[in-house]
């Protein structure tokens, strides 16, 4: 089996990825708001979010396969003095990939790339009461939000 090598992607060779569908709707099946519609990765958009440096596409590879990744967008947010902060728009890991330390080395890889940007902190997302809340409260980070979602139009 080939080893899982994680590292600085972007959205091309994500959307190239011949597991991408399969990978898409199994972060669909854990993550997705049904009140939002199923996951797409938007290629043009990301890429135009990628050509000036907001979205930033960390994944990890086994071989050409696909197994985990991570959105991560920066930007600065005025009612912070403008500091620049970090944030997962996506963070997925394949399940049976969970047990390996590809989690931890997409998120070690996005503290990097948001500290080479020049970013204050970085927030992550974890779906409420899901493992990586429980991983995350390990991990040195701090519960600072509880996000709310309704539905409106």
């Amino acid at each position: 089996m080939e080893i899982v090598t994680v590292r600085l992607s972007s959205v091309a060779e994500l959307a190239a990825a011949p597991n991408l569908d399969e990978l898409v709707q199994a972060y669909a099946a854990e993550s997705a708001l049904a009140q939002l519609g199923p996951a797409v990765l938007d290629v043009p958009a990301y890429a135009r979010m990628e050509a000036a440096g907001i979205a930033h596409f960390l994944a990890a590879w086994r071989g050409a396969r696909l197994v985990g990744f991570i959105i991560l967008i920066t930007s600065p947010v005025p009612h912070w003095g403008n500091q620049v902060i970090a944030s997962t728009e996506s963070f997925f890991v394949y399940p049976t990939e969970r047990h390996g330390g590809v989690g931890q080395k997409l998120r070690k890889l996005a503290e990097t790339v948001a500290h080479d940007v020049g970013a204050r902190g970085i927030f992550i997302s974890a779906p409420a009461g899901g493992r990586l809340e429980r991983v995350l409260s390990r991990s040195g980070y701090q519960h600072s939000n509880t996000v709310f979602f309704q539905r409106l139009a």
